[in-house]
């Protein structure tokens, strides 16, 4: 996981992902894959991704419905 550090950029972390998932699925749930197409960065990547979607569970912010949907919970 890519945390930001003295050699790692913040744009280069996996934070910036949150505000960007957190803002597609403020729209309604949705699945892991559709949130992954729906993202607008430049250096997406799949690893980040996954990384962002661990940490914001842990955080409390997003929760896995039981049809395997991403819900914000924020």
């Amino acid at each position: 996981m890519r945390l930001p550090s003295k050699t790692t950029q913040y744009e280069r972390s996996v934070i910036p992902y949150f505000s960007r998932i957190a803002g597609i699925l403020e729209n309604g749930d949705a699945a892991p894959q559709t949130v992954y197409e729906k993202l607008d960065m430049k250096d997406k990547n799949i690893g980040d991704y996954l990384d962002a979607l661990d940490c914001m569970y842990a955080l409390g912010r997003m929760e896995l419905t039981e049809g395997g949907l991403l819900h914000y919970a924020g």
